[in-house]
Order: structure tokens, then sequence, then C-alpha cells
């Protein structure tokens, strides 16, 4: 064996000078593989507490190029809705924050110009994602002040822009709502549950007026708890404009808004444009049917509707899985006439994220993350991050996240010490969450984390605590 005093003095001096630099050189790769490799203590500490896995949580969190916490970055995920973050940064890049939907009117061919009666009423759907009952009385209204005081034929909605989806099994959940190319108050119902002061019972009226709709004046009150007051209620939707409550609501609750879906098609927009018809004294007896605009029908005028800036912010504070399916959509298809398909939106989607230098693996399948096929990596996610934080449109797209502690789906999740706009995800086994935080000495730091596995419900505090780990760094 040689050893390192065999040397001459000059060499054993250029022999130390190596094995002190190379000493250094694996130091420094041990550190910073150990560092790239941790999570804070806090939260290896949450997951023993709770009996969680922790190679099922993968997190990556970055301050600009320098890693600060990581843990199976490289690992595809389940997100969940933090896939609305890749959505809507995608929608105001290719479609712009001032892109707006459009839901056009029409009447037949042979109706006069002035005529007070038309013969048929088109309304053609341009997947608006809302366009809601007071849209309809404001173009009800416009029908009026042009003269129109009958419908003799029938009114015809056409969807051509977008084709039917098949509804999922629980379908009277909003939530699970399938995109729709002619939406109307999101095909739903909202009732208020409004508590007498004497606890005896509770009022139940609907948001709007929709012809033929009825519901029970009220519904007894007891003693139960309220967090549990939708099962407690034990509705039947089966008809949806006529609703049944076979329970309580439970006397410990406040004032309640409940929301439903409507499935059957075009059951919703008969009630509710034969209730504001009848508002403004115009004659209507036909049906309201689903087909498509003649080609020589007759223009009457066009609703626009809000801008994708305003969509963005609601898709993203509060989660809404329709808007984000509808600006998904939108993105393949931005043109009028052009039908939008799912296919479409994932290949423009995968083509922006190679122009965008993202290689990274992403599988966005419908735009809301509501898809056991939507995936991603945290280090995919990083870097739509670090993209959307350097784009033009990052104060909307930031803003549009909910702020821990304020509102949301983070109002409820402070974050100590620093200032988070945070995406949530949330499915049965999955719970993830993506965005920026400001910390405590001034840095921005993007996050993204997800927990995929059993007890996914459990991890909601290991994520908190990796962002008040983030908030204090």
């Amino acid at each position: 064996m040689v050893s390192l005093f065999s040397f001459s003095r000059g060499k054993r001096k250029n022999m130390q000078k190596f094995f002190t630099r190379g000493a250094w050189v694996f130091f420094f790769a041990l550190f910073a593989q150990s560092a790239v490799a941790s999570l804070p203590e806090s939260v290896t500490n949450v997951l023993t507490q709770k009996g969680l896995d922790a190679s099922r949580l993968a997190v990556l969190v970055k301050d600009g190029d320098r890693v600060v916490f990581a843990s199976n970055e490289t690992r595809p995920m389940r997100i969940a809705s933090t896939a609305k973050i890749v959505t809507t940064l995608a929608a105001l890049d290719i479609l712009s924050p001032a892109y707006t939907w459009k839901t056009a009117f029409y009447t037949a061919s042979g109706t006069q110009t002035r005529s007070s009666t038309l013969t048929n009423l088109y309304i053609k759907g341009g997947l608006d994602p809302h366009y809601v009952y007071e849209d309809l009385v404001k173009d009800v209204l416009r029908l009026k002040s042009m003269g129109v005081t009958k419908i003799s034929g029938q009114i015809v909605i056409d969807r051509a822009k977008h084709a039917k989806e098949s509804a999922p099994s629980n379908s009277t959940r909003s939530y699970n709502l399938t995109a729709d190319a002619a939406l109307f108050n999101f095909n739903s119902v909202v009732l208020r549950i409004s508590p007498r002061p004497d606890k005896s019972s509770a009022l139940i009226a609907p948001e709007i007026a929709l012809e033929g709709f009825s519901a029970p004046k009220s519904v007894p009150m007891r003693q139960g708890f309220c967090p549990a007051w939708r099962q407690t209620l034990k509705s039947d939707f089966s008809n949806p404009l006529r609703p049944i409550f076979r329970g309580f609501f439970p006397s410990s609750c406040s004032e309640r808004v409940l929301t439903y879906a409507v499935t059957q098609e075009n059951a919703l927009w008969s009630a509710g444009i034969r209730a504001v018809l009848k508002d403004f004294g115009i004659r209507f007896s036909g049906k309201v049917v689903s087909g498509t605009v003649p080609k020589n029908a007759r223009f009457l005028f066009t609703h626009e509707g809000f801008d994708v800036a305003h969509m963005v912010r609601l898709t993203n504070k509060f989660s809404n899985n329709m808007l984000a399916r509808h600006l998904f959509l939108t993105i393949g298809a931005p043109e009028e006439n052009v039908p939008a398909t799912y296919a479409k939106s994932r290949a423009k989607l995968q083509a922006w994220l190679m122009q965008k230098g993202i290689r990274e693996p992403i599988v966005i399948e419908n735009g809301s993350g509501l898809s056991d096929k939507t995936r991603a990596t945290p280090e995919a996610m990083s870097r739509v991050l670090e993209l959307g934080l350097n784009s033009p449109f990052s104060y909307e797209w930031i803003s549009s996240f909910p702020i821990a502690g304020v509102d949301g789906t983070m109002k409820s999740r402070p974050v100590a010490g620093g200032t988070a706009h945070i995406k949530t995800g949330q499915l049965d086994d999955v719970r993830s969450i993506a965005g920026v935080v400001q910390t405590q000495s001034g840095k921005t730091l993007t996050v993204f984390a997800a927990y995929n596995g059993p007890k996914a419900a459990e991890a909601v505090a290991a994520l908190d605590a990796l962002l008040a780990a983030c908030a204090r760094y």
C-alpha cells in the first residue's frame, strides 16, 4: 500500500491539496443531497403523530432556483384541484385576460324585423361558464325593448359548441356537473334555508323565480349536529323542480344555502325562461327543446359574458370545477363556431407547455382535477409556478389563489408569520397544495405538495406545517 508520506515533499503537498479539495466536494455534495431530500422537522413530526406514510408525500419548495425543501419531487402524483393552476395560467396566456364568452340569440328567417311575434327563438350557447338568471332577465328585457310580445313556436337551445357529456353517478352534487355549451345558472337550483326566531322550523325559499317550481315552505328544526345539516334534511331531488325534505334542520345552525344540480336537459332553461317571459308580459306556450340554429336564421343580438380574468379568479378562489372545465374546453377552441372537445384542449395544453419549456410530465384530463388520470410531478408543478410568477399576467393569476386565513378554500387555514396564496386540492385519497408564500424575511417561495393514499384527510395538518415552515424561512 502506498503511504501519503512516502511521496516527496512537493508531491505530498499536492496530494494534500487534492484530498482536501476532494473532501470539501464530497461533503458539499453530501450536504446538498441531504438538504434537497429533507423535509422540515415539523412536517415529519406531524406525519409520525398521524401515523402517515412519509413516502406518500411529495414536496418541492423553491426560492428561485434554490431548493428549500424537497421529497419525492420526481414522482408523478395525483394532484386533485391544484390542476386548476395549470388550466387558469394557460387560459390567461392562450386566450388573454380580456377574452369573453358569447351567447347569441336568433329567430326564424321569415320573421319581420319589427314583428311583435317571433316564430321561434334560438339561443346559441358559446360555452359561457357564467350565464346566470340575471343575464337571462337582461336578455328578455332586450327582446321586450325590440317590441316582442309573443313567441309562437319553440325556444331552441343550441349546444353545438360542445357535445353533451354523460352525467356522473353523483350528479345531483353541483361540483360534479359536466360541461354544457349552453350552461344556464350553473345548471343548479339554490335554496336559502332560514331558521325562524323561535327555532321551531326553518323557511325554505328559492333564490330565483322558476315556473313550475314547488318546494316545502319550511322544514322542522330539531337538536342536531350542524355540520351534518345536509344529511339531516334527507333530501330527494329526483324531480329537481319538486324537491322533497323528509328530515329536519339542526337547531344549532344559522342560515344555510343549499345548492343542487338539475341534470335533465333543458329543465332549468324551461323553468327559468318561462318565469322571466311571464314577468315581462311575453306570451309563450311552446316547448323548450335542444336543436341547432338554422343557417338562414335571423340574428337578433349577442350577450357578452365575463372575461377570462374574472373567471380565473372564481375558478381558483372557490375551486369551481364547472368553470375550470369551461376554461379548459375554450383553450382548445376559442373561435365562435369551432366545436370544443377535451382532446383538442389536451393537445393545445401540451403544445403550450412544451413551448414554455416545461417538459416534465403533466397530465390534465378535463381542466378541473376531478379525474383519476390527472397527474404531475412536484418538479413539473414547480415549473408552472415559476412560469406564472414571471408571466405578464402574474398579478391576475396569483391574486386568484385563495389567501391563507382570509378567503376561498384557505379561509380556515391561516399560516403564521407570512402571507400565502395557495390553491388547494382534495379527493378521497388526495390532499394537495400549490402556490406562493411570502416569508418573514421577504422572500417569495414557490410551494407544491401532495399526499396520495389512505388517511389523506389527516395529511392536511402536515401540509399546513409545511406552509408554516415556509413562512418562517
